[in-house]
């Protein structure tokens, strides 16, 4: 278990920056139910700033026995929860909700047990989806330890040490032990906005990825996307919120179409359960048209196989390789933690809100803009130490943009 003062300056800033919650809102948790400590931590700081919090626990091994005993039971209940969340995130809310991976399941369910219970976790996600979309709703994902994960992390280590390890890494990677960690996120930020102001001031439409991982693909993105990472310290109000905490990247959403090409994924991803590994992504005119892992590959073809969006992309994302993720030298299997280690892209939902001059909950300026549509968002890792990429603008110009794992 994490410092007492740890969790206190994780809730503060999980409220004040993720979320940027203000007096007379509601506030929405989703968190393991192991973690009732960091839950009234929220709760705590919620109330000081006058906001209401509504906690929902979730418990995976609850959910995987609840589905073995009777799955249409299991399936009703989720209905239930589905019909909570719906009201919770009624009116003036906001979403913070947690990713805490439990690798040991991955051993325990078969295939049919994760693609079950890793639909009714989407359809939970896409109640939160439809309030970002259609009401503008601040929203914020973080991480939270676990026993079983801690230990897949830290093998030699027993699970109390584990979990006090895995504590002291997220504190590192969410600087909590400065002084003030919003102003540290601040001052780290300031950094990463030059970055993304370069590539708002190019028009870009499309971007070219190679690496000797075998990685030589394009994708496609509109002239008029909103590169987002990072803000300018001056610019700074209570009013901004970092959706992802912690979070390094500058992304963008992708044009649906224009994506050709071939992609070998850097990392193990962990989704749905499981795990995939040593995959390969091979687009035409935006879509997947072959793929191939070395294992996970049912778990791969669930995916690709969701909806008619989920085999097109939705997100490209630069991240440098000395961010200190990348520098701790170790895979998460948490997708949140891992994409902030690498250079990243996300098969499925894409981001409407990134495109200037366009109502993004109305489908038809949507569809027009090129922005892919999927009941799931799912991101996975390509970024090496050699990674390279260009920028071409719409007049065909050539513009250097990652060199050696690194912005230009």
């Amino acid at each position: 278990m994490a410092d007492k003062g740890i969790i206190e300056k994780y809730a503060a800033l999980l409220v004040r920056f993720g979320v940027a919650l203000k007096k007379g809102q509601r506030l929405v948790v989703e968190i393991p139910s192991g973690q009732r400590l960091l839950a009234e931590a929220i709760t705590a700081s919620a109330k000081r700033l006058g906001a209401d919090t509504v906690v929902f626990y979730r418990d995976d091994e609850e959910d995987a026995a609840c589905w073995e005993k009777d799955p249409r039971r299991f399936q009703m209940c989720q209905q239930q929860e589905k019909a909570k969340l719906e009201k919770a995130l009624e009116g003036d809310a906001v979403s913070l909700a947690f990713l805490s991976p439990n690798p040991r399941l991955d051993k325990e369910w078969d295939d049919t047990e994760k693609k079950e219970i890793a639909a009714a976790k989407n359809d939970l996600r896409n109640v939160v989806r439809r309030a970002i979309r259609g009401r503008k709703i601040h929203w914020c994902y973080a991480c939270v330890p676990n026993p079983d994960w801690a230990k897949w992390l830290f093998p030699e280590l027993d699970k109390d040490a584990a979990g006090e390890k895995l504590w002291d890494v997220l504190a590192d990677l969410c600087l909590l032990k400065e002084g003030d960690p919003l102003q540290a996120w601040l001052e780290c930020y300031a950094d990463l906005y030059r970055h993304t102001e370069r590539l708002n001031g190019l028009s870009l439409s499309k971007i070219h990825f190679t690496n000797r991982l075998g990685t030589d693909l394009e994708v496609g993105v509109n002239p008029d996307c909103i590169w987002e990472g990072g803000i300018a310290k001056e610019s700074y109000t209570p009013d901004f919120f970092q959706c992802n905490l912690p979070s390094y990247e500058v992304c963008t959403t992708t044009d649906r179409m224009r994506t050709n090409g071939i992609v070998y994924a850097s990392k193990p991803l962990y989704v749905n359960g499981g795990v995939i590994d040593g995959f390969h992504l091979e687009f035409q005119d935006g879509k997947v048209v072959s793929y191939g892992a070395k294992k996970g590959k049912s778990l791969l073809e669930s995916i690709l196989s969701y909806d008619a969006g989920s085999r097109y992309l939705g997100e490209v994302a630069f991240v440098d390789k000395d961010t200190p993720i990348a520098k701790s030298g170790l895979v998460f299997l948490n997708s949140l933690l891992d994409e902030n280690a690498a250079c990243h892209l996300a098969l499925g939902e894409g981001f409407p809100g990134n495109i200037r001059g366009i109502d993004p909950s109305d489908p038809v300026q949507v569809e027009k803009s090129g922005v892919n549509r999927s009941g799931q968002h799912v991101d996975f890792m390509f970024g090496t130490e050699d990674l390279c990429a260009d920028g071409y603008m719409e007049e065909g110009q050539k513009v250097p943009l990652f060199r050696d794992g690194k912005f230009v």
